[in-house]
């Protein structure tokens, strides 16, 4: 491959690279957010479900036993222990995002490390490319003054030839 293929591969590679992230990015908050909205809705659909709840349970603990509230409390218990159930959840789910983010920025660290050592490899490819260029044309320059060198010296052997030849028609 030439270097101008192996720039434009580089540089196709990185801008894959780039929307890769950039997609990677976007769906993960979406994702974040997905489940904030459904934590909020979820909590306040409970915490309205919740309130309701309390609000017929004191009007009916006003009209009942003691025995009635007792089971009212009970209830209001459970209702806390679900909270904070689903607050340890979304804690949860939480640290797992993070935890994926934090993933995924090591994947783009370790990326953007493997496209800058690439990039470093390719300049010294370059470097040496260029040496063995001018060594080549060196080499070349060389072959073409023996060459020169050569061919002077065949015209001056071939020209004292002539001239031993014609000595030896004269003699």
């Amino acid at each position: 491959a030439t270097v101008q293929e192996l720039q434009e591969t580089a540089v196709q590679e990185h801008g894959r690279w780039e929307e890769a992230t950039r997609q990677l990015q976007e769906q993960k908050a979406a994702e974040l957010q997905e489940v904030r909205e459904n934590f909020a809705e979820e909590t306040q659909r409970r915490a309205t479900a919740a309130a309701q709840e309390v609000a017929a349970l004191t009007q009916e603990f006003h009209t009942r036993t003691e025995a009635e509230a007792q089971t009212f409390h009970a209830a209001q218990e459970e209702l806390h222990r679900e909270h904070r159930a689903a607050t340890r959840k979304l804690q949860e789910v939480a640290e797992m995002a993070q935890t994926r983010c934090q993933q995924q920025e090591a994947e783009l660290t370790t990326c953007q490390d493997t496209i800058m050592s690439l990039e470093k490899g390719h300049a010294v490819a370059q470097q040496e490319l260029r040496e063995e260029g001018r060594q080549q044309e060196v080499a070349l320059a060389t072959c073409r003054d023996k060459i020169v060198s050569l061919q002077e010296g065949h015209a001056v052997a071939q020209q004292e030839l002539r001239e031993a030849g014609r000595q030896h028609e004269v003699a």
